[in-house]
């Protein structure tokens, strides 16, 4: 679940909508050499992003019985995920299991908002896909 919520890394259960089915990006967290750093996301623009419906109960279940403030992923002491350690340590050795080097998880942004249009979702859809801010 977590290689389908790339980037998740400072996602807390408050900016999770199941009911809606979206992804609330209103916050980011950034490395900054070996520091990580609160902040808004990139450009400062606040997004929501859809959440794909075969996503929505193992997430729905995985969030079961936290508190608004709780982080949706963390690593395994509770706290904040480092993406080069997540990287190294998940993402690489499923490209490895699976056959599919080279590939990054900018990719399956795209790769979302192809499948989506080509399964008739409208072009103002398909950017909140692949993380793009919509049209206010």
């Amino acid at each position: 679940m977590r290689a389908a919520l790339v980037g998740g890394g400072g996602l807390r259960t408050r900016d999770v909508d199941l009911l809606r089915r979206r992804l609330l990006v209103r916050r980011a967290v950034v490395e900054v050499g070996s520091d990580l750093v609160p902040g808004t996301p990139k450009t400062h623009r606040m997004r929501d992003v859809p959440l794909p419906p075969w996503l929505a109960d193992p997430l729905a279940q995985h969030l079961g019985g936290r508190s608004a403030d709780d982080l949706v992923f963390t690593n395994t002491t509770g706290g904040l995920l480092r993406s080069a350690n997540w990287k190294r340590r998940v993402w690489d050795r499923a490209l490895s299991e699976t056959g599919l080097e080279p590939l990054t998880p900018h990719d399956l942004r795209r790769t979302c908002a192809s499948l989506a249009i080509s399964n008739g979702a409208s072009r103002w859809w398909s950017p909140g896909c692949s993380g793009t801010p919509t049209r206010p």
